[in-house]
């Protein structure tokens, strides 16, 4: 179970500008009309608050109208505190908005304009947005930048809290990775700054992510008593009436999202069914955040069904899981946020090129006549100036490209995993109506293919190197699939893997991968008649050539049906001679005094 935190954004925005007044109807034009004649300043922190009422009240049009112009008066002061207040509540605006580069510009508008130590909260306070934007897109490498810029400050007491959001964006990036343990670590620090600032509800939403930690961990029992202690805290805060009903609606959906998990791992599935109902109901409600409410409920309820074999409903689950997930990512992708920010830092690198440009003209005015030759040095070296700029702007465009690429590469692996996925699950609703055992042979040896070439592009999803499969992790899954497919999930069955050859490219991989699904296949199929004591090895290792071994202790084969040009062979053997002519490699299969299969590849 994947728990992607986002509640955390929800925190973001309602706990750093939360409005100080209660929500009224006034109009725009009562703050900017020529009869108010109030100091500049006065108006400015008027016009602000003013927008954060018609925000709450999703007025977004005159929101918008009062900050520019707080933000023209600002810029007549030349105020650069207040300039970038202004657009630090613009980029808040774009955010409730869902424009996230919209966003992104203004937080790094009002960076520029807060320089020195006494705004090093503020500072650090935007990092927090910025690295809160980069997260809505999964766009892991500029959060985590901007979180650790946090940490690694060691800023005062008065940046604590923003120290407590850096790591629960960590904690979410860990999570992304399915590092659950790494995930629980940063939380628990938020969570301690959180009690020491007495920041109850904070400390509260960081709970239900430790909750999620737990139900990662396999802890189900812990993760449903924390959800249980958040639900009686929100119990207490309506009865105190302390707080907006959005923050209730918000914190309460998202523990009935999350704990379903836990609960499908202790087999109390109506309890599970009840609150996923109860998130779809709670989630329909909770402005901006329905989809992806929508996504983890499904998820939970695919799970759900497949665990009570109810496989047509786990099936309209995932398809709802599926169509939800990429709605939320097809919003906007990450690449756009780097494009924005690499043309804000251009602008920003140009900038200060023609300041210094200027200082070496007025320099040159001065030494032209009395150095001549300082003057032809300095033409040189202008020349060389600017030849390195253009190979620094080349680097640059080919990195780009190539971190492009890799994204795409790894989109094209996950879609293709989903796509086998959902054949997978077909095969298995078909295999539920044979009644013919061969036809569901065939039809369980089929689903086995398609797992095996699902999990390679797992395996190249999962990791940062896009054309490299670790095939130790691959062919201990698959494997292990096999072994329950066909009923050998438990003791005494003794299984060996040695696996030298850590990694192989994806070409190599996949063509090696259904070979071994297809000997391992066999061998579970025929090798363990009425075999007290089954054993299997699968051994991968390169000496002078890559070799794949597989062995088992049955009672040996006929060998003669082996042979490339007999009649006799199967649809799987033959695919392994394909297979391997592919390869250029060579098989053989002998009885010692179980089965020994060997195929020996060369090396490229």
């Amino acid at each position: 179970m994947k728990s992607q935190y986002w509640l955390i954004f929800y925190f973001f925005a309602l706990n750093l500008s939360r409005a100080q007044s209660p929500a009224t109807t006034a109009s725009y034009e009562h703050f900017t009309h020529p009869i108010n004649r109030r100091e500049d300043t006065t108006r400015i922190a008027r016009l602000i608050r003013f927008q954060e009422r018609q925000t709450t009240l999703h007025q977004f049009k005159e929101a918008k109208l009062a900050l520019l112009q707080a933000l023209r008066l600002a810029q007549q002061l030349h105020d650069s505190s207040r300039i970038a207040r202004v657009y630090k509540t613009m980029g808040q605006l774009a955010n409730k908005q869902n424009n996230y580069p919209q966003a992104l510009l203004h937080y790094q508008q009002a960076l520029s304009y807060l320089k020195g130590a006494s705004h090093s909260d503020r500072i650090h306070q935007l990092y927090a947005y910025i690295g809160n934007a980069y997260q809505h897109t999964l766009d892991v490498n500029h959060a985590k930048f901007y979180y650790t810029k946090i940490i690694d400050a060691r800023a005062p007491r008065a940046s604590l809290f923003n120290q407590s959001q850096a790591y629960g964006g960590l904690a979410n990036l860990a999570d992304q990775r399915n590092d659950a343990q790494q995930a629980l670590n940063y939380n628990q620090k938020a969570q301690a700054i959180l009690r020491q600032l007495g920041r109850w509800d904070d400390y509260y939403n960081k709970l239900v992510n430790i909750a999620f930690n737990y139900s990662d961990l396999n802890r189900p029992q812990l993760s449903v008593h924390l959800y249980k202690q958040c639900m009686q805290y929100v119990k207490s805060i309506k009865k105190q009436n302390r707080t907006d009903p959005s923050f209730e609606r918000h914190f309460i959906t998202a523990i009935y999202d999350g704990i379903p998990y836990p609960l499908i791992k202790l087999k109390r599935f109506k309890q599970a069914e009840h609150f996923a109902k109860l998130a779809l109901v709670y989630g329909r409600q909770d402005n901006g955040y329905q989809t992806l409410h929508q996504m983890w409920v499904y998820d939970a309820l695919t799970i759900l069904y497949e665990k009570q074999g109810k496989y047509r409903q786990a099936l309209v689950a995932h398809k709802q899981w599926a169509i939800y997930r990429d709605t939320i990512q097809n919003q906007a992708r990450s690449q756009k946020f780097a494009e924005l920010e690499t043309r804000y830092q251009t602008n920003e690198k140009e900038a200060q090129i023609r300041r210094l440009d200027a200082v070496n003209a007025h320099q040159v005015r001065q030494l032209w006549a009395g150095m001549g030759g300082l003057l032809v040095l300095a033409g040189l070296l202008s020349v060389m100036v600017w030849q390195y700029q253009r190979i620094q702007r080349s680097r640059t465009k080919i990195q780009q490209q190539s971190d492009e690429l890799g994204v795409m590469m790894k989109e094209l692996h996950h879609r293709v995993k989903n796509n086998l996925a959902i054949v997978h699950g077909l095969l298995n609703l078909q295999l539920v109506r044979l009644k013919d055992p061969a036809a569901k042979q065939a039809m369980l040896a089929s689903q086995q293919r398609v797992n095996a070439m699902s999990l390679i592009h797992q395996r190249l999803y999962l990791t940062d190197r896009i054309t490299r499969v670790n095939m130790h992790q691959y062919l201990v899954d698959l494997t292990q699939s096999l072994l329950l497919a066909y009923g050998y999930d438990s003791p005494p069955f003794n299984l060996t893997l040695a696996i030298e050859q850590q990694e192989l490219e994806a070409d190599t991989a996949i063509p090696l991968g259904l070979i071994a699904n297809e000997v391992i296949t066999n061998a579970l199929k025929y090798a363990y008649i009425n075999n007290q004591c089954p054993q299997l090895r699968v051994a991968l290792f390169t000496t002078h050539e890559l070799t794949l071994e597989i062995e088992d202790n049955g009672p040996g084969i006929d060998q003669a049906s082996w042979q490339p040009s007999t009649d006799r062979s199967s649809f799987g053997k033959q695919l392994i001679q394909l297979l391997s002519d592919q390869l250029q490699g060579q098989y053989e299969v002998r009885n010692d005094p179980g089965t020994i299969f060997r195929l020996v590849i060369p090396l490229k």
